[in-house]
């Protein structure tokens, strides 16, 4: 130890300081995040495709599906919003292909 009661021995400086890494890190995920947004709104725009907003509608059908249908929360979104939006699902989730009240494309 030196009179300031930091360490000179071995080892010393070599543990990571949690102050000091984890902006480092925030930051590292903030950038992934942003690049991931940016890549899936170029996706979408290339492609022509809209974003639907889950809205109370779409919830409210979600859990009014005909029966029977699974308990998945996100297939019962997606397919309520398809049956609302009068589109094709396109899936190979044999679940949502068996089930007859949506129309299916795969």
């Amino acid at each position: 130890m030196t009179a300031g009661g930091t360490s000179t021995g071995a080892g010393a400086g070599f543990l990571p300081q949690p102050e000091r890494t984890m902006p480092t890190i925030h930051a590292a995920k903030s950038f992934e995040i942003r690049w991931f947004n940016m890549a899936i709104f170029l996706f979408i725009t290339f492609n022509g495709w809209q974003e639907i907003p889950a809205d109370l509608r779409i919830v409210t059908e979600a859990y009014c599906l005909p029966e029977p249908f699974h308990a998945e929360p996100v297939d019962r979104v997606l397919v309520a919003t398809a049956r609302l939006h009068n589109l094709q699902l396109m899936t190979g989730d044999r679940k949502i292909l068996d089930y007859p009240h949506v129309e299916t494309l795969w």
